[in-house]
């Protein structure tokens, strides 16, 4: 089985929203709308010492986070910025940015930004198969896991790749 590094995936915040690119390469933002058209979907793309970026499959931007928290869209410039450390917690992925140390977020309005150190419900996150709609569990610590960017990843689960 194959962890979804580097597969097409969903962000879906606490709240139902999903991740999406709004209007090309501008600020990321929450969406209720149940629909998986490539602007809804990113792949998690590893870079070094178990970091990973939130790369679009739209326009293959890649989430960055900016000094003040605010996030947006933009080129991969292959700055610490722009790429994340994922933690596990109360049955959700938490993305915490490498280079400031803050947790990505959606806010009830749908503002996606990394302004806090929480590990709380405004920085919880699903990941969801794109079409399926199959959530990728945190798994419990099993004896058939491997890891994974800093987490357990159940081998057997169905929810993985093949």
């Amino acid at each position: 089985m194959q962890a979804p590094i580097g597969n097409p995936i969903q962000l879906k915040a606490h709240d139902g929203s999903f991740l999406e690119v709004q209007l090309g390469w501008q600020k990321p933002f929450g969406n209720s709308k149940k629909t998986f058209p490539a602007w809804n979907q990113f792949i998690l793309k590893r870079t070094v010492e178990d970091r990973v970026k939130i790369k679009s499959r739209w326009n293959l931007s890649v989430l960055t986070v900016q000094e003040d928290g605010s996030c947006l869209f933009a080129e991969d410039q292959g700055k610490p910025n722009q790429e994340f450390v994922i933690e596990t917690g109360d049955n959700a992925f938490f993305f915490v940015s490498y280079c400031f140390g803050r947790t990505l977020q959606c806010t009830p309005e749908g503002q996606v930004k990394c302004d806090n150190f929480n590990r709380l419900d405004w920085e919880k996150w699903q990941l969801v198969v794109p079409e399926s709609e199959d959530i990728i569990t945190v798994p419990a610590l099993k004896g058939a896991a491997y890891s994974i960017v800093g987490m357990l990843i159940d081998t057997a689960s169905k929810f993985l790749y093949p």
